[in-house]
């Protein structure tokens, strides 16, 4: 087994922060591939993206086969939103191995003698997202403009983030609204690598207990805004 090879993995475990463990052959021996945002019980194609001292880390290809416990994610972007990660795996799992990944760096450290209590659910799995940032951009080179979030494995291409399920409804129609604004205007994103455009972020904060929503634009020098209009 090289770097660049092709092969299976069925996830076993998981470590933090986030990559899920499984053997895969070297050589007739066994050793732990760590693959980034896998969960237990998956089985993936994976690329060799490192090898060294009898371990391995792959970049996920493809899906296999699911975890037993997932479950079907609610945002229509998973899976090419880099915003998410366990979505498609059952809240009561996504409990389990946050806890399991507290108590494995406590051993590590080598802390004792204190008391374990479960971790405690949120009351809200969903809408809980009191301020996102959005990142201005496209979803491929020279395409329309785009307001949303960085797409996995892409930074440099934007995903909409008009549905986002981690974020309060009020964010999409805000995000939709300053979109089709700037569409309409020809406007610009800032382009990273030329250091060219006009639009970097739109940050958006939702007081949970007053419902009062800020609403930050961020700029470059290179182009005016009409104020009044926006």
């Amino acid at each position: 087994m090289k770097k660049g090879d092709i092969t299976t993995v069925k996830i076993e475990r998981t470590r933090y922060p986030g990559k899920g463990i499984g053997p895969i052959q070297d050589g007739g021996t066994a050793i732990p591939c760590a693959v980034k945002g896998a969960v237990p019980g998956q089985i993936l194609k994976v690329r060799i993206s490192k090898k060294r001292k009898g371990k391995a880390e792959g970049k996920l290809l493809d899906v296999l086969a699911l975890a037993p416990d997932a479950v079907t994610p609610v945002c229509p972007m998973f899976g090419r939103c880099g915003g998410c990660t366990y979505q498609s795996t059952a809240y009561p799992s996504q409990l389990a191995m946050k806890d399991g990944w507290v108590m494995a760096l406590l051993a590590e450290a080598g802390i004792t003698g204190f008391e374990h209590l479960p971790a405690l659910p949120s009351p809200e799995i969903y809408g809980y997202r009191n301020k996102m940032e959005f990142s201005f951009g496209d979803d491929c080179p020279g395409g329309p403009l785009m307001l949303g979030l960085h797409e996995k494995g892409h930074f440099y291409n934007i995903v909409s983030a008009q549905d986002c399920a981690l974020a309060h409804p009020d964010f999409g129609a805000i995000v939709t609204a300053v979109l089709d604004y700037f569409r309409s205007r020809g406007a610009q994103a800032f382009h990273k690598r030329a250091h060219t455009g006009f639009l970097r972020y739109l940050v958006v904060r939702r007081g949970a207990a007053t419902g009062e929503i800020m609403v930050n634009l961020v700029t470059t020098s290179q182009g005016t805004l009409d104020d009044a209009a926006f």
